[in-house]
């Protein structure tokens, strides 16, 4: 879908293009042809966006946005990621040269021996060196980095393979 459309028919949600810090925010990443590539959620946007350009994403896309109460910021992302189905969001972001691909986690056997565990998602977040927003993204996208995919095993006692999609 283009921007644009998408814009014209979600006029009430008042999308602008960024920059400014604020409020909970939702935001759009567009190529060239307005295509939404990426959808994301952040408190600060203009950290966020540094976050990305430091990793050299989204490397000349254009930005979107539109403000949204903290309250339902999460839920409004997720709700927007499933009926426009980003590419980025759903594939994953493409690894720079040297680096490994996506793995590509099964969550619900992740979130079983978790239960199986009685550890909170919190709790292994922490062992995992992340945070609690992080793994609830990486879980709610279903998948992972090498690193963070050998260190998940390793806290759950399953080998990498058996984690793996």
């Amino acid at each position: 879908m283009k921007m644009d459309d998408f814009i014209k028919d979600n006029e009430e949600l008042g999308i602008t293009k960024f920059p400014t810090k604020g409020p909970a925010r939702i935001y759009f990443m567009c190529d060239g042809d307005g295509e939404i590539l990426y959808i994301g959620r952040t408190m600060n946007i203009v950290l966020r966006m540094g976050s990305h350009g430091a990793r050299g994403e989204f490397d000349g896309t254009t930005q979107y946005y539109f403000e949204c109460p903290q309250s339902e910021y999460k839920a409004k992302e997720k709700e927007l990621i499933k009926s426009l189905a980003p590419k980025i969001n759903i594939k994953g972001l493409p690894k720079k040269e040297g680096n490994t691909n996506w793995c590509y986690i099964d969550v619900d056997k992740i979130k079983d021996r978790l239960a199986e565990m009685k550890c909170g998602l919190s709790k292994f977040a922490r062992k995992l060196g992340k945070s609690g927003g992080d793994l609830e993204s990486m879980f709610y996208l279903g998948h992972t980095g090498p690193k963070t995919l050998l260190r998940m095993a390793e806290a759950l006692g399953y080998e990498t393979e058996d984690i793996l999609l």
